[in-house]
């Protein structure tokens, strides 16, 4: 529903889905369920209602020290500032999109084992160049290229791998065959 813009809709599964999540105790599929939630309700121009949900899902979040669903709120939260630039901006913040998306990426960078979202760092360089701050932007992309690059190698390798274990599996079969005969 949310792919053909049919936001309302999409809006009432989002909100059935959180209600289901909190009956079963998932605060995954809560969260999940709050971020789609932020994303429908700025399409559907009820920004008031989309930042408040972000922040309880921030609350949540931050309660249950679940560092992706943070990351994720805190994603959501920048693309409604950067959907919306005639929004107020927060007292604490000087630039509510930029701050968002430096906030996840900071706490990427903190956990350990944590590959760099793509999608992060491609936003954080497209702000940084919206704002003229072309250095950062080119760090930004820079960054997202080499996490490209070491995804496409793994990908590259773990092709390869499949394709040895394939052949390995066909000559055992081959052989067995053979020695069957």
């Amino acid at each position: 529903a949310q792919d053909q813009a049919r936001y309302d809709v999409a809006l009432d599964y989002f909100c059935r889905l959180e209600q289901r999540a909190l009956a079963l105790g998932q605060a995954d599929f809560h969260i999940h369920a709050c971020c789609a939630q932020i994303a429908v309700l700025a399409k559907l121009g009820r920004i008031a209602q989309a930042l408040e949900k972000g922040e309880q899902a921030l609350a949540i979040a931050l309660a249950r020290q679940n560092r992706p669903s943070h990351i994720a709120v805190l994603k959501a939260l920048a693309v409604v500032y950067r959907d919306n630039p005639a929004l107020p901006i927060p007292a604490d913040k000087t630039d509510p999109e930029l701050d968002y998306l430096l906030q996840a990426h900071a706490l990427v960078q903190d956990s350990d084992g944590m590959v760099m979202p793509l999608d992060l760092l491609d936003s954080l360089a497209l702000a940084c160049e919206q704002r003229g701050e072309i250095a950062q932007a080119f760090h930004y992309t820079r960054a997202a290229n080499a996490v490209r690059e070491a995804l496409h190698s793994l990908e590259a390798g773990n092709r390869a791998i499949a394709m040895q274990v394939r052949h390995k599996t066909e000559r055992a079969r081959a052989e067995g065959e053979h020695h069957r005969q």
